[in-house]
C-alpha cells in the first residue's frame, strides 16, 4: 500500500531562504514540497493543489503577511499554517496572540532560532501538535488559556495608558523617552509598574492583554 505524501507549500520571497526551508522539509519521509516566491500566486496555487502545511513569512515586498495568512486560511482551511519569520518583536507576538487571529496558525518559529527548530516544528505539525519557538511561546500560552482574566484599564493612570499604547506600537524605551521628553529610567519604571499591575511576565503579554480591552 502506497503512503500519501505530506504536501508542503513554502511562500518566501527570498529564493535562497526558500531553498533552505525546502531542503530541511525534504529530509522528512514522504514529503512533497512546492515553493512560490511571489505571494500573489498563492490563491491560484492552493486552488489547484491541496496542501497539508503552508510555511509563510510575515513580510513580503508587496503583500502584508497577516493578510496573506487570512486569505490562505479562507482558501485552504484544511492546511496547517507555520510562520517562519525574523519578525518576533513584542507587538508582532501580541497581534498573533489576538483571539481573532489565533485560529489561523498552528505554529511559529523565529528565523533567528536554531535551524533544527524548523525541522522539529514541521514534524510536530505533521503529527497534529502545535509548535512555537521560545520567541513565540506566548502564543502557545494564550492558546492554552483563552479566557485569561484581564485587569480593568481604569486602574491605570493616563500616563501609564499613554506608554502602554506606545509599547503596543513597537516603540523601544529610548524612543518613548524621546517622544515624551522623559528620562529612560522613568520609562523603565513605568514599564515595571505596568507589568506588575497587569500581572504580565513580559511586554508581549502586556500588549496582548491591552489589545483585549478594545
Amino acid at each position: 500500500m502506497s503512503t500519501r505524501n505530506f504536501k508542503i507549500l513554502i511562500i518566501d520571497d527570498h529564493p535562497i531562504v526558500a531553498l533552505g526551508i525546502r531542503t530541511i522539509a525534504n529530509k522528512q519521509e514522504n514529503t512533497e514540497c512546492m515553493v512560490i516566491n511571489d505571494p500573489s500566486l498563492m490563491p491560484q496555487t492552493v486552488t489547484e493543489t491541496s496542501f497539508d502545511l503552508c510555511i509563510v513569512d510575515l513580510q513580503y515586498p508587496n503583500k502584508d503577511g497577516f493578510t496573506l495568512i487570512e486569505q490562505l486560511h479562507s482558501l485552504s482551511p484544511q492546511s496547517c499554517i507555520l510562520i517562519y519569520t525574523m519578525h518576533d518583536e513584542p507587538w508582532i507576538v501580541a497581534k498573533l496572540s489576538h483571539p481573532s487571529f489565533q485560529p489561523y496558525i498552528q505554529g511559529a518559529v523565529s528565523k533567528q532560532a536554531d535551524i533544527k527548530e524548523l525541522d522539529t516544528a514541521i514534524s510536530s505539525l505533521r503529527e497534529g501538535k502545535p509548535y512555537y519557538s521560545k520567541e513565540f511561546h506566548e502564543l502557545y500560552t494564550h492558546k492554552r488559556i483563552p479566557n485569561h482574566p484581564y485587569k480593568d484599564p481604569a486602574s491605570l493612570s493616563s500616563r501609564e495608558k499613554e506608554i502602554l499604547k506606545l509599547l503596543a506600537k513597537g516603540m523601544s524605551t529610548n524612543e518613548i523617552s524621546q517622544q515624551l521628553y522623559l528620562s529612560i529610567n522613568t520609562i523603565q519604571t513605568y514599564r515595571k509598574r505596568l507589568l506588575l499591575k497587569m500581572e504580565a511576565k513580559n511586554v508581549a503579554e502586556l500588549i496582548y492583554k491591552w489589545k483585549n480591552w478594545f
